[in-house]
């Protein structure tokens, strides 16, 4: 089995990877095959990473190609290091199917409205939604609530 097809079989189990050796134990039925690079925890990640990092990219490519409109969905949140961040995703028509995926994970200086707004845009452009998109698209903003500040 490949890095990469032991790491969708964790992820799409929602199972942490020190616990997925399990899986392997069933050779017999599965073909299944323990690969030696993965006793590492980290190493599944990375591929868990670089697989969601690709397919974000193909989602957000087919976003561009079609006409549909956007909603950004939001949440906000803070780590036990204390450090605020705010979960970003987006919602729409990919090739005819109303779809939602996770688009970033934006750390925050501050968490007043002023910053919130300038981070989740500047991500919103880093992944090629300009402002004229943007304009153009996006039809709907939804959060749980929002930060107060000036």
């Amino acid at each position: 089995m490949q890095n990469s097809q032991f790491a969708i079989i964790c992820s799409k189990r929602n199972a942490p990877f020190p616990t997925c050796p399990r899986l392997l134990t069933c050779n017999g039925q599965m073909d299944l095959i323990w690969v030696s690079s993965l006793h590492s925890r980290i190493t599944a990640g990375d591929v868990c990473e670089f697989i969601g990092d690709n397919m974000r990219k193909k989602l957000l490519s087919e976003t561009f190609k079609s006409d549909s409109k956007l909603s950004v969905i939001t949440d906000e949140s803070t780590s036990k290091s204390t450090q605020t961040a705010l979960a970003a995703c987006l919602k729409t028509v990919v090739v005819g199917i109303p779809t939602t995926f996770f688009l970033d994970l934006i750390e925050l200086q501050t968490a007043d409205s002023c910053s919130i707004a300038t981070a989740l845009l500047t991500s919103l452009n880093r992944h090629g939604y300009t402002d004229d998109i943007l304009a153009e698209r996006l039809i709907c903003f939804a959060s749980d609530g929002a930060s107060g500040g000036e």
